[in-house]
């Protein structure tokens, strides 16, 4: 019997090591790597909010706006304990043990450890959903057989049917979203959607017009900033009008905006957003864009053709307006004048060898004439272009560009070593990306160019291009 242990022992440990060799042959520690060290979190982690630290991000229990959660989670800890003490299934000892400490540990890491900026605790939590229901059942059997053995009165024909009867019960009391409609299916056109879908939507082949900000909620507000506040507007909005002007209201669409929900927000689009287009007050978080200030000059420059907002902006070109059924509140569209569609070419271009030296610049200068270098390997003059046409392909993008000499064209999409340049002219004149502006990319070329710039990284595919993408942001970052 020990010999057959042993053999299943050494058996498992050869396979885990198999496993691990095999992750490390397919260069997944790096590509990992360059996931959890290229983002704004990573480097700006000190001027987040800290939501995870607030209770109803800790567990279900805590959402005081549904009462239902912490009696049914409450005995359902309950029944786990009863169970405890009087059955001998190691399982459900188990499944209740790893259910309290999952709970309470991972709360306590995320109240106390200030580093901490990942996923909610609540958000794992719902793999604790089946056991909540399991033990639920258990204390309300235990009340039962109570009830029978101290009341004569009370009598089931079947418990089995009963047990099945709370189980549905307690499924449909926690139901999380019992009465919201935030679906998918349920977000509806609207005017501003139908002018947007129209203008800029994307699609293959098509040329790129153009992406929208959205400005809505605590927009000049006094008040600090925060995402609640936000997606509070914007449920309002939904609630009224059957959509809302930010997220989802407008990717079913496809409408490009630039507003991002994502954990790998790049440190330099963080950057831009935080200094450029968000207030001091502002309370950030680590995977959405917070925009409450708008900055012409720099929207515009990020290929921001349509702003929508909640003031009027004399700036910009009125489009139309809808107001809010309930309480009057108007969403007014408004397109720029000069935005970049991939055809910025400037004449001009300056060195900043780090944060603060970018930001001086890019508060002052006209970023259709003059463009921001980081690297000192632009040594040739540029000259306008004479034709610049970007369009749009499955994974990247097409660009097509003329010049009378040399040009660099800056383009509307975040630089990355990922990025990878694909001649199409099979000419030998020059055609080459750069970093500019910090977060754009920059093409450099010669004559005529015929490119397509795809975005690729994986765990097959450039693993390691993240990783540069880190080195080189804090290089930047570190420059005196």
């Amino acid at each position: 019997m020990k010999c057959e242990t042993r053999k299943i022992f050494k058996a498992r440990v050869c396979a885990l090591i198999a496993i691990i060799l095999s992750l490390v042959l397919l260069n997944n520690p790096e590509f990992l790597a360059g996931l959890y060290l290229y983002n704004a979190a990573y480097f700006f982690q000190d001027e987040f909010w800290k939501h995870q630290a607030e209770l109803m991000n800790v567990s279900s229990f805590f959402h005081f706006a549904k009462p239902f959660s912490a009696v049914l989670i409450s005995l359902s800890f309950v029944g786990g304990l009863i169970s405890f003490r009087q059955e001998k299934n190691n399982l459900i000892h188990l499944a209740f043990i790893f259910s309290v400490l999952f709970i309470f540990f991972a709360g306590f890491i995320m109240l106390s450890l200030p580093f901490y900026q990942g996923p909610s605790s609540s958000y794992f939590e719902r793999i604790m959903f089946p056991f909540y229901a399991i033990y639920f059942v258990r204390f309300v059997e235990y009340v039962v057989i109570w009830g029978e053995e101290n009341f004569k009165k009370i009598r089931f024909k079947s418990r089995k049917d009963f047990s099945l009867m709370i189980i549905l019960l307690f499924v449909f009391m926690f139901r999380e979203f019992e009465n919201n409609k935030w679906h998918l299916e349920n977000f509806q056109k609207n005017e501003i959607t139908q002018i947007l879908e129209e203008k800029i939507r994307v699609s293959s082949g098509s040329p790129f017009n153009g992406i929208v900000a959205t400005f809505l909620g605590l927009q000049g507000s006094q008040e600090d900033g925060t995402w609640n506040n936000q997606v509070g507007y914007d449920y309002e909005t939904f609630v009224e009008l059957g959509s809302d002007f930010r997220s989802i209201g407008l990717w079913k669409y496809n409408i490009p905006t630039l507003f991002q929900y994502s954990q790998t927000i790049s440190p330099e689009l963080y950057y831009v957003v935080s200094r450029f287009l968000s207030r001091e007050e502002d309370l950030q978080e680590r995977n959405k864009l917070l925009l409450t200030k708008i900055n012409k000059n720099i929207l515009e420059a990020l290929g921001v053709r349509f702003l929508i907002t909640e003031k009027k902006y004399p700036k910009a070109n009125f489009i139309t307006s809808i107001s809010h059924p309930k309480s009057g509140k108007e969403i007014f569209l408004y397109e720029f004048d000069n935005p970049n569609l991939g055809n910025y070419s400037p004449e001009n271009k300056i060195f900043a060898k780090n944060l603060e030296e970018f930001q001086s610049i890019a508060e002052k200068i006209d970023f259709r004439k003059t463009a921001i270098i980081h690297k000192d390997d632009i040594s040739a003059e540029v000259t306008p272009a004479t034709f610049a046409r970007m369009s749009y392909k499955r994974g990247g993008v097409k660009v097509s560009a003329k010049s009378a000499s040399t040009s660099l064209l800056v383009l509307p999409f975040q630089y990355s070593n990922c990025l990878r340049l694909e001649k199409l002219n099979y000419l030998d004149s020059l055609a080459e990306i750069r970093r500019v502006n910090l977060v754009e990319t920059g093409l450099l070329f010669q004559g005529e160019a015929e490119v397509i710039i795809d975005f690729e990284t994986g765990v097959f595919k450039r693993p390691e291009c993240r990783i540069k993408d880190f080195s080189d942001f804090k290089k930047i970052l570190n420059q005196m």
